[in-house]
């Protein structure tokens, strides 16, 4: 029978690069709990779309009522009131009406796709019709 000596030596070498110094891995942030539940993450992401459209006229402040229906299913009619209000001191300057329309679908599609990414479809797929319900009743605009 080998001995170990000689089970080792015959074994493969494996050279691995040396670690840089500035490379730190930040265990505890791998396994950390995300700080927010991704729906309610989306929810802010929704809030602050309907601020946006809410400065960008009346008429796509009506378009806006869109994302309410996906908002009943988690927010009462007041909180989603007072988060609107809220994430209008997170809005970029105002540039144009054009551009906070813009800048509000962007936001509404970072929702969705960060529902997608977490794994909640369904919820992905009640806001993509409010989306496509919002977008039908713009065109007509």
């Amino acid at each position: 029978m080998a001995s170990m000596e000689d089970w080792l030596n015959n074994q493969l070498i494996t050279f691995y690069d040396p670690v840089p110094e500035d490379h730190i891995l930040f265990i505890d942030d791998i396994r950390a709990v995300p700080k927010k539940h991704a729906l309610d993450a989306a929810m802010d992401k929704i809030a602050l779309a309907v601020a946006a459209l809410h400065r960008a006229g009346p008429r796509p402040t009506r378009l806006s009522e869109a994302f309410w229906v996906f908002a009943v299913g988690s927010w009462s009619r007041q909180y989603y009131d007072a988060q609107v209000r809220a994430a209008t001191a997170h809005l970029p300057k105002r540039v144009s009406v054009d551009k906070d329309v813009v800048f509000a679908e962007d936001r509404v599609v970072e929702a969705i796709a960060l529902l997608r990414r977490e794994g909640d479809v369904r919820d992905a797929r009640d806001l993509a019709d409010a989306m496509a319900s919002y977008r039908k009743e713009s065109k007509a605009w």
